[in-house]
């Protein structure tokens, strides 16, 4: 069933465990997340969810603590 579901749902991949790949890349933060329980989970799962991307620090951010701590020497 899942090549054919993967065709008619719009790329949508029945055996991908899609909460645990969205919630286990520590690149982004969930800000909201929910997935359908119970019987209506096993027989249709949907996930849906917001994700933020987490910030990395910038250039001059570390450029700063680079220049900070040579003059604390």
């Amino acid at each position: 069933m899942a090549p054919a579901w993967h065709a008619v749902a719009g790329g949508c991949h029945l055996n991908r465990e899609t909460d645990r790949l969205l919630l286990g890349d520590d690149r982004f933060r969930a800000v909201s997340f929910e997935r359908n329980e119970g019987l209506a989970g096993a027989v249709l799962p949907v996930v849906r969810g917001r994700l933020e991307r987490r910030r990395r620090p910038g250039l001059k951010r570390m450029l700063g603590e680079v220049v900070s701590a040579r003059h604390t020497d």
